[in-house]
């Protein structure tokens, strides 16, 4: 009888543990996830930003939206 307790208590220890584990593992890989989908939204949004002069896709020049309007 006492065996058969000492082993629940070893098992519901051990699937606390695993539980905690894998709630752990999730939590960092959504952190992760969101660092690399926030990372890649600053990557376009620096290309292109306001009118003006900025290094966009075309290289440094003046730009209107998307289009490069200085002929050099």
């Amino acid at each position: 009888m006492k065996n058969k307790d000492v082993d629940n208590q070893e098992n519901t220890s051990r699937l606390t543990i695993t539980n905690g584990l894998m709630a752990a593992m999730d939590t960092l890989c959504s952190i992760l996830i969101f660092v690399i989908d926030v990372s890649k939204r600053d990557l376009t949004q620096s290309e292109n930003v306001d009118d003006g002069w900025r290094d966009g896709h075309s290289g440094y020049g003046f730009y209107v939206g998307n289009i490069r309007s200085d002929d050099e």
